[in-house]
């Protein structure tokens, strides 16, 4: 049986905005609105639905919404597999996912984004799949930065619990609203993107389009481009000795940052500003592949073990890179003990 109010999702968005727009939609709060229709035995918000959506969840927005299964499962992060990673995993760091850190029913993290704009341009404010990805971290459309936390007050999104603490108010926000301050998110200032490099924010924004185009076919993705970006972008924010490499690299692109990026942070857990940066990096890093990737071997920046360090899905055209170093690495070691 279809609930009164059963709003479908809009375009790309996650399960969660939609749930918690159903539930307003029906004059309930996100919490009653699930203690009355899943009971207490199944908790929603102790979970990141949006990856780890349960089947009774999905059946129950699909059977009560008159919305197809398959329509329900692209509101989730699964809607990625087999495009920005390969197998679902039921714990630990999921490839390109942002981490939302959840804690009970609370989110330490700040893995949820938005453009303020597109914000501001919805009919309804809503919140979508494509602002989950970590490599997002600009809006293709209005060409501005994304947010991961409010402007106002420094916490991250997390609109499920807009109600909490008015326990006698009625009256439904929409999920653009702060729930620690009660700002509103469309109001926050715009910062357009530096894109400091034509060629490397074309190839860029060409897969930010393709991640916001709603339900993308495997076939607009490339799987094996994608995996060595986030490789590369894995030892751009490495310590240690890999912190060279970054140098290196900043140095040639002369693309300032308050702060070095290091630490064993994935690029899933780290703040916008960082997976901005180190994203920039990367793609300039994997352009006119493999001669800059060369350069930096040359200039002692890059080391050739660290590249297929935990990299054991790595594409042939990047395994021949890397062998062509050690090639030329065994070349330079036989040279130097002739000449002794």
């Amino acid at each position: 049986m279809l609930w009164p109010a059963h709003p479908h999702p809009y375009r790309d968005e996650l399960l969660s905005s939609w749930l918690v727009r159903v539930a307003h939609a029906n004059g309930l709060k996100v919490q009653s609105f699930c203690r009355l229709t899943f009971g207490n035995e199944r908790q929603v918000w102790n979970r990141d639905i949006d990856r780890l959506a349960p089947l009774w969840l999905i059946e129950a927005m699909a059977t009560r919404t008159g919305t197809t299964i398959e329509r329900v499962w692209q509101t989730t992060l699964m809607a990625y597999r087999g495009k920005l990673f390969e197998q679902e995993k039921a714990s630990g760091q999921l490839k390109w996912m942002l981490s939302l850190q959840m804690y009970h029913r609370k989110r330490l993290g700040h893995g949820m984004q938005f453009c303020p704009i597109c914000l501001s341009e919805d009919v309804e404010p809503y919140f979508r799949r494509a602002w989950r990805v970590a490599l997002y971290t600009f809006c293709p459309k209005h060409n501005c930065m994304l947010l991961d936390r409010c402007p106002q007050c420094g916490q991250g999104v997390a609109y499920h619990r807009i109600e909490l603490g008015h326990p006698r108010e009625m009256s439904m926000e929409p999920l653009c609203i702060c729930w620690a301050c009660s700002f509103d998110y469309r109001q926050s200032k715009i910062e357009p993107v530096h894109k400091w490099n034509g060629r490397t924010f074309q190839s860029w924004e060409k897969v930010l389009r393709i991640i916001d185009s709603g339900t993308p076919s495997s076939s607009r993705f490339d799987y094996d481009m994608l995996a060595v970006l986030h490789q590369m972008a894995k030892l751009l924010s490495s310590n240690g000795a890999k912190q060279k490499l970054a140098e290196y690299v900043t140095t040639r692109t002369g693309l300032a940052h308050p702060r070095m990026v290091t630490g064993k942070l994935s690029i899933e857990s780290r703040e916008l500003i960082d997976r901005h940066y180190i994203m920039g990096l990367a793609w300039w890093l994997i352009g006119r592949w493999p001669s800059r990737l060369w350069v930096a071997w040359t200039q002692r920046a890059l080391k050739y073990n660290w590249l297929m360090r935990d990299f054991s899905h790595a594409p042939s055209w990047y395994r021949n890179a890397a062998d062509k170093l050690h090639q030329q690495l065994s070349l330079k070691k036989i040279g130097t003990r002739t000449q002794k």
